[in-house]
């Protein structure tokens, strides 16, 4: 009997045991946060993981990875974003509800996906210039929020999109009592603060009905000032013939842009800073032509053309971004664009018509898409800050004056793929020192590389067909005519080879250090402007000849030697 009452006690012993082990099992899980839940205490705040190679660091309550700002578990209040800190992850700041104000330094240029999304006590967020890009939904859900930061910045023309409100200043006042001061400063918005107050002082405002009275008078106002506002603008923008067609495809998105089907037809407003509007498919011939207040677009990806004389004359415009969805780029698309530095062009862009960068006086580098062909007429003309440029591999034609004036542009490769050079291609490029032929070329325009005063030699590749140099002046392959001679050539006297029987148009034009030029008479055809602009130059050649004709019908001196 004891040996059965020793065994039942064991058996009871060890179920209790067994119990109390689960409670607290249990009781450690519920006081344990769940991944992911919000630690308000800092004492709570759970180390990072110990992980060198991703290189996760810790600053306090945000947890920060290669710059990326990927979770914030710190306390309630308002927050100041650490200086090492260069982009807000997507979700970092998710459902942190008692998340009061944001500052940020001028570290960060971006914020990420659904970044802020459910942050309903988020009364304010400074925002810097370098910020440049806000993703998907990064505010949802953030009823009071007002942006503040530099006025024409990337925040000011985001907040205008998404219409939240806009206060151009330099900081945000992070105390979380005056956040309903700072709104009655820039709007009405203390109308749901007055209900709020009333509704809580009943017994104590007897002026209750009053203020509500005054507040619906206020919204019948308010209401009634927005239809004559909403009459006004339908009036203007009948004036200017932009909802002129009555298809439902025509919108007008915050009165700023005018879109049709799809294609954005006009920008009308001021911003210095333009997101344009998801859903454009195209940026229509002259929407942004001559706003010379702007200095920076965002291009959606749904965009896939852009128009002619689109950007023509925005003389301020500095940042310009072309998604990877954009194929064709218009006629003076972004001509006499003068702030423009430099350009980073897509490989999805199959086409640049002509003159599409001409003008861009700042524009010092481009990067052209390999899927592109030709380099029309006069594409980057007059861009005199051109230092470089990469032809692409797939490119057969490079057009007339197709970088004229380009002065800064030193050296050019121009790939095999390449069969045509257009007149005046180079036309006027001081600074071009060097240019090689490849085996493809079978046409060169005239004056193709005139007035290059840097260009001492043109080199020929041997196994071209067409062209040949010798002692670095080009010529026919069978070298019976003179293409072109480099006016940077030292040399102050030349002697035209005795298999040359014509020397083309403009062949010696502008080579200013040519004194002396003997012609033997073989030669029966010099072309129209052969030596334009060679002040000192003299004629040397046999008497009665076709060269003697040439020189007196021109008003060159000529001197008559033997041969």
């Amino acid at each position: 009997m004891n040996t059965n009452m020793t065994a039942k006690s064991l058996i009871i012993f060890t179920i209790i045991l067994a119990l109390s082990l689960i409670c607290a099992a249990c009781v450690r899980a519920i006081d344990e946060p769940l991944p992911g839940n919000i630690i308000k205490d800092d004492k709570d705040v759970p180390s990072p993981p110990d992980d060198t190679d991703n290189d996760i660091t810790t600053e306090e309550d945000f947890y920060i990875d290669g710059g990326v700002l990927r979770k914030y578990n710190g306390p309630a209040g308002n927050i100041i974003i650490p200086s090492g800190v260069k982009s807000i992850g997507e979700r970092a700041f998710q459902y942190c509800t008692y998340v009061t104000g944001i500052t940020m330094t001028a570290n960060v240029t971006s914020i990420g996906e659904l970044a802020f999304d459910g942050c309903t006590s988020l009364a304010g967020i400074t925002i810097p210039p370098s910020v440049t890009s806000i993703g998907d939904e990064a505010f949802k859900d953030c009823p009071s929020i007002a942006f503040f930061g530099a006025a024409g910045s990337y925040a000011e023309a985001y907040a205008a999109l998404k219409g939240i409100p806009f206060n151009a200043q330099g900081s945000i006042a992070i105390n979380p009592e005056e956040k309903d001061d700072d709104k009655d400063a820039d709007k009405d918005a203390d109308k749901d603060v007055d209900k709020d107050d009333t509704d809580k002082d009943a017994d104590k405002d007897d002026d209750k009905d009053d203020d509500k009275d005054d507040d619906k008078d206020a919204d019948k106002d308010a209401g009634k000032d927005d239809d004559k506002d909403a009459d006004k603008d339908t009036d203007k923008d009948a004036d200017k013939g932009a909802d002129k067609d009555t298809d439902k495809g025509i919108i007008n998105v915050n009165n700023s842009f005018v879109i049709n089907d799809g294609v954005l037809q006009k920008y009308n407003g001021s911003a210095n800073y333009v997101i344009i509007p998801d859903g454009v498919k195209s940026i229509g011939e002259r929407a942004f032509q001559n706003c010379a207040f702007l200095t920076g677009v965002f291009i959606p990806a749904s965009v896939t053309g852009i128009g002619n004389f689109a950007f023509d004359g925005c003389t301020s415009l500095t940042s310009f971004s072309i998604p990877s969805s954009v194929t064709v780029i218009g006629t003076q698309a972004l001509a006499n664009c003068k702030s423009l530095t430099s350009l980073n062009i897509p490989i999805s862009v199959t086409r640049i018509e002509g003159m599409a960068f001409s003008g861009c006086t700042a524009l010092t580098s481009v990067t052209l898409p390999d899927n592109i062909s030709s380099i029309e007429g006069s594409t980057f003309s007059g861009c005199t800050s051109l230092s470089s440029i990469n032809i692409p591999r797939n490119v057969t034609s490079i057009g007339s004056r197709a970088f004229r004036d380009c002065k800064a542009l030193t050296g050019v490769s121009i790939p095999i793929s390449v069969g045509s050079i257009g007149e005046g291609a180079f036309l006027g490029c001081t600074a071009l020192a060097n240019i090689t032929i490849p085996l493809s070329v079978v046409s060169i325009g005239e004056r193709a590389f005139g007035e290059c005063r840097s260009l001492s030699s043109i080199r020929v590749e041997s196994t071209n067909a067409t062209y040949a140099d010798v002692d670095g002046v080009l010529f026919t392959k069978n070298l019976r005519r003179i293409v072109h001679y480099p006016a940077g050539k030292a040399a102050s006297a030349y002697t035209i080879p005795e298999s040359a029987a014509s020397i083309g148009d403009h062949a010696f034009a502008g080579c200013a250090s040519l004194t002396s030029i003997t012609i033997h008479g073989n030669v029966t055809d010099i072309g129209r402007g052969s030596f334009a602009s060679c002040p000192n130059l003299t004629i040397r050649g046999i008497r009665g000849s076709y060269t003697e004709t040439y020189a007196v019908e021109n008003g060159i001196p000529f001197v008559a030697v033997n041969l």
